[in-house]
Parts: structure tokens; sequence; C-alpha cells
């Protein structure tokens, strides 16, 4: 099972259940922009954990800068754009992206597929897909995206890359397009909820 918050960022944010660590760190960045948005996020993963009955958790980072919860057999995956952020928490590794569809998409479409697709839906569609796969490795950026296939199947996408393969749904809210994937075809299990 995959369960997703999403909510609209704001600024008063209740930060009681965040890690003071987290706080600290997070009170270092130079744009308030970037701290609502990690404040925003961290808030709605601390009430999906509390959904499984967990209160408090601690955080750490694989050498690449993904972030994990210590001690605890959850795993979760953050993203934001414009003004929504969302959160996934599995018992299995899990990857997700957020996208809004904007025009200006059909600029980096060279580093993303020489397929003919210029509209940005389908453009955005395709970014997440391949942004929630490459969150769900927790690699960063660090290949070549043209390489990353997708393959759409009856009600979920197949993603590989190199001798990695996750399995994908896709949501549209608003004009937000969420991809979340994850190792198994077990996708189907999604709860996915806005908290108010």
């Amino acid at each position: 099972m995959i369960n997703i918050l999403y909510k609209k960022i704001t600024s008063d944010i209740d930060v009681s259940n965040i890690p003071e660590n987290e706080l600290n760190r997070i009170a270092k960045y130079g744009s308030k922009k970037r701290r609502d948005e990690s404040l925003n996020g961290l808030f709605l993963l601390g009430k999906v954990l509390e959904m499984y009955g967990i209160n408090t958790y601690e955080l750490s980072y694989t050498e690449k800068g993904k972030p994990y919860i210590d001690n605890l057999k959850y795993h979760f995956n953050i993203s934001h754009s414009n003004e929504y952020v969302v959160c996934a928490v599995s018992d299995k590794e899990v990857g997700i992206d957020i996208e809004m569809v904007k025009d200006k998409i059909t600029n980096i479409k060279p580093k993303i597929t020489d397929e003919e697709m210029d509209d940005p839906d389908s453009l955005t569609e395709l970014w997440t897909l391949k942004e929630s796969f490459i969150k769900y490795l927790g690699i960063g950026i660090t290949m070549d995206l043209k390489k990353i296939k997708v393959k759409r199947e009856k009600d979920f996408f197949e993603i590989n890359y190199l001798n990695n393969t996750c399995y994908a749904k896709m949501l549209k809210i608003d004009n937000y397009y969420i991809s979340v994937c994850q190792a198994s075809k077990i996708i189907d299990h999604l709860v996915i909820k806005k908290y108010n």
C-alpha cells in the first residue's frame, strides 16, 4: 500500500511533528520559498506516519542526499511544484513527482525524449514518470533521461533503465500531474488524500 497526502504550500505550518534537527537544517535555507516547501513536505510526512501510529521519527541521508527514516520499515518520498506538495509513504521503496503543466516544459523536451511530442500535457506526464523513477532509485538526475524507457500498459506504466524496472501510476489534480512508482505491480493499492 502507498499512502499519499498532498496539500497547498502555506507559510503558517504546524512544525510540532517535524524533528528538531530537520527544523534547524531547513532554517539555514536562504530562500523562504524553499523553507516553506520543505516544511510543508515534512509536515505531510509526519501526518502520513501518524496514520501508521508513528508520532516521532528521525531522518538520515544517503550519500546521494536521499532522505530516509531511521529505524522504521517505511520509505517515503516528497515532491513539490509551484503551490502543491505531495508525500508518499510505503513499506517498500517509493518515488513520487508532482509537476504543474506549463508551456515552458517544451524547452526541456530535447533532454527527455526524441519522440514527436510537443504538447505540454504529454511532456509533463513523461517528465513526472521519469522523475518519480529517478527519485525511486535515489540517484538524482545523473543519467541521460532519454535512456529511461517508459511503456504504457493497460492501467499503469513500466519504466526501465539499464537493469532497473519500476511500475508507476499517474494522477491528475487540477493542472498538476502526480506520478508514483514502486518495484512491484501492486501499485494498485494507492490511497491519495488532500490534507486540509
